[in-house]
C-alpha cells in the first residue's frame, strides 16, 4: 500500500490485519499497545548504473563521495523512524554467521562505510578532476511508496550538499521500478534485497546483466520441503 495513512485507517477500521508505518506515523504510534517493531532480513541500497563505458559512476572517488555523504543513522532514525537500523553491509545482522568463528557476518565483513561530509567533498573534488567536470546532474529513481519516497528525498538532499552536484528525484510504481532496473534504464536507483528463508537467500539485486535473478526451483523446493 503506497500511503501509510490510508493503511492505518483501514487497520483501525478492522479492514486489514496489519500495516507498515514509517516516519511521523511510526513515531506517533510507537506507544500504541498494538504497535510492534519487527525486524526484517532486508537491506535497502542505491545501485549506480555503470553499464556504459563512459558512465561517471565507474569512478571510484565519485562512488566514495556518494557513500560518505549519506548519514545512515539520521536516515533510519529521523526519516524512517520505524525501527530500521543503519546498515553498512548488504547482509542484515543476524542472518548468517561465520562457520569457523560463529561471528555474525556483518562483524567479519570489514566494512568501512561511514558518514563523513568532509571525506565526501574531498573524494568529490578528486572525482571532478579525474572526470574533467565541474558539475554532475543525474536522476535518482525510487518507488512511489511513502517510505521509499522519503528515503529518496533524503539521499537527494544529502548528495546535493556536494558542490556542483544536482540530483533529480523520480518516483514510479514498484513494477515500473523493477522493469527500469532490469533494463538498465536509470542513473541511480533505490533497490533492495531480502532473505526469503533462513535456508536460501534470494538476492534481489537488479544488475545490468543478461540474467538478473536465477531461481533453481527444484533445488529451492527440495530445501524448503
Amino acid at each position: 500500500m503506497k500511503e501509510s495513512s490510508t493503511g492505518l485507517n483501514l487497520f483501525r477500521d478492522g479492514q486489514t490485519d496489519d500495516v507498515v508505518l514509517t516516519g511521523e506515523l511510526a513515531q506517533q504510534n510507537a506507544n500504541d499497545p498494538e504497535y510492534q517493531s519487527v525486524k526484517e532480513a532486508r537491506t535497502s541500497y542505491v545501485e549506480l548504473n555503470q553499464e556504459d563505458e563512459d558512465s561517471p559512476f565507474r569512478n571510484k572517488n565519485l562512488r566514495l563521495a556518494l557513500s560518505y555523504a549519506i548519514d545512515r543513522e539520521s536516515l533510519v532514525e529521523q526519516v524512517l523512524g520505524d525501527g530500521s537500523v543503519a546498515s553498512t553491509n548488504l547482509l542484515p545482522e543476524e542472518t548468517g554467521k561465520d562457520p569457523d568463528t560463529d561471528e555474525d557476518f556483518t562483524e567479519v565483513s570489514d566494512s568501512t562505510l561511514e558518514y563523513d561530509p568532509e571525506k565526501a567533498q574531498e573524494h568529490w573534488e578528486k572525482a571532478k578532476e579525474e572526470l574533467d567536470i565541474d558539475s554532475l546532474e543525474f536522476d535518482l529513481l525510487a518507488e512511489d511508496t511513502d517510505s521509499t519516497k522519503r528515503v529518496g528525498e533524503y539521499i537527494q538532499g544529502a548528495w546535493e550538499e556536494l558542490d556542483g552536484m544536482n540530483v533529480n528525484s523520480t518516483t514510479v510504481p514498484f513494477t515500473v521500478r523493477i522493469d527500469r532496473s532490469t533494463e538498465g534504464d536509470f542513473d541511480a536507483v533505490v533497490g533492495g534485497w531480502e532473505l526469503i528463508t533462513q535456508i536460501l537467500a534470494v538476492l534481489l539485486i537488479y544488475l545490468n546483466q543478461e540474467i538478473h535473478i536465477t531461481l533453481v526451483n527444484g533445488v529451492m523446493m527440495n530445501m524448503i520441503n
